[in-house]
């Protein structure tokens, strides 16, 4: 219809707004069937979402799977926050408005239960619903934090091991090269939590402060061993030259 009124040489308003809605209509069906094939972030889904239902055209088929899917991660997002309650009881279903200051504040309580040994059932519940997460088909930011969460437990677990007051029996005496390393991992670690929460450039993880430490007393070792020999090496040495200089004279 708007092809053959284009072919019309005259100008009228109705024309004008019919246009306009065939225009944004194509641009929203495109950018659906994006969303559909491919892995969108929830904040992509959300306002594709809310224009489509104002949408004066009916996409309903098109519309339901784009809601499905916003559906699916909104109750992601809700098993989490029955897992690991929100420090804001006051946020939407997506929490997509959630600050800087409430998220951080959050992934310090995803820190908590996922170090707290003694509760192996909520860690283990945790692990899961990463997993849950990882075959999303949308993009939930929350869930990068979590990951982040996790990556940092998981750090914290292999340091265990070369902590004897706190591996026990499984201590396993850390080579100096693999153990500097892993502290360059934690570097890592903490730059992806300032990119997900944009706070805290700085932050300890668990059994950090006890490895670096352990390469603290290795490296003073190290050096004192360093001068003793090299003080041994020069006294040696000036005996020997000592005693060639004896033969000589």
């Amino acid at each position: 219809m708007i092809k053959e009124a284009n072919k019309i040489n005259l100008s009228f308003p109705e024309l004008s707004i019919l246009s306009k809605v065939h225009k944004n209509a194509e641009d929203w069906v495109e950018k659906a069937q994006i969303a559909i094939k491919t892995r969108i972030s929830l904040c992509e889904l959300d306002a594709l979402v809310r224009s489509g239902v104002n949408m004066p055209i009916d996409f309903a088929d098109v519309l339901a799977k784009l809601q499905s899917r916003y559906e699916q991660a909104c109750e992601w997002i809700s098993t989490l926050r029955d897992i690991i309650p929100c420090p804001s009881e006051h946020v939407s279903r997506s929490a997509l408005e959630l600050d800087p200051l409430i998220r951080d504040e959050w992934f310090e309580r995803m820190m908590d239960a996922l170090m707290a040994s003694e509760d192996e059932v909520r860690v283990s519940n945790i692990l899961e619903l990463s997993s849950q997460g990882l075959r999303l088909t949308v993009e939930v930011d929350l869930l990068g934090l979590l990951q982040v969460a996790i990556d940092a437990r998981n750090w914290s677990m292999k340091s265990k091991r070369w902590i004897p007051t706190l591996s026990g029996d499984h201590w396993k005496r850390g080579k100096f090269e693999d153990i500097e390393e892993h502290l360059k991992q934690a570097d890592i670690i903490r730059d992806k939590r300032k990119a997900m929460t944009g706070r805290k450039s700085w932050w300890n993880l668990y059994y950090e402060q006890e490895l670096e430490g352990i390469l603290n007393a290795a490296e003073q070792w190290l050096n004192t061993v360093s001068r003793y020999a090299f003080n041994k090496a020069y006294f040696v040495f000036y005996l020997s030259v000592l005693h060639a200089a004896g033969n000589y004279f």
